[in-house]
C-alpha cells in the first residue's frame, strides 16, 4: 500500500523527472498525467473537454498539482503549482486526498 504526503513547494516546474507527473482537481473530478510531457495547460484543455466544463472556468478554478513518486518509500508527494493551489487543495484535503488515492496506486 503506498502512503501519500502533501508537501507544498516539493516540486518545481521545471525540474520534473520521470517519476513525476501533473494532477488537475475540479469539481469532484480528476485528470492525471503521468508523463512530463504534458504541461497543465494542455490538461486543464483536455480535462474540460472530458468532462463537459467550460474551458475558461477550468482554467480559472482548477486546482493544478503535480506529484512524484518515490519507489523507495513505495510514497506519493503532492503538491500544488501555485501557492493558491496548496490552500484550495487544504480547504477539502479529505475529499481531494480520496480522489488522489484512487487514481495513484502504485
Amino acid at each position: 500500500m503506498s502512503k501519500y504526503f502533501h508537501s507544498p513547494g516539493y516540486i518545481q516546474d521545471g525540474k520534473l523527472d520521470p517519476s513525476c507527473g501533473r494532477i488537475i482537481l475540479y469539481q469532484g473530478t480528476i485528470l492525471v498525467s503521468h508523463n512530463v510531457a504534458n504541461d497543465h495547460n494542455d490538461l486543464l484543455r483536455a480535462f474540460a473537454s472530458r468532462f463537459e466544463f467550460k474551458p475558461q472556468a477550468v482554467i480559472s478554478n482548477a486546482i493544478r498539482m503535480y506529484y512524484k513518486y518515490l519507489p523507495e518509500e513505495k510514497a506519493y508527494i503532492v503538491c500544488g503549482v501555485r501557492a493558491l493551489d496548496d490552500q484550495m487543495f487544504i480547504q477539502d484535503i479529505d475529499a481531494y486526498s480520496t480522489l488522489i488515492k484512487r487514481e495513484l496506486r502504485w
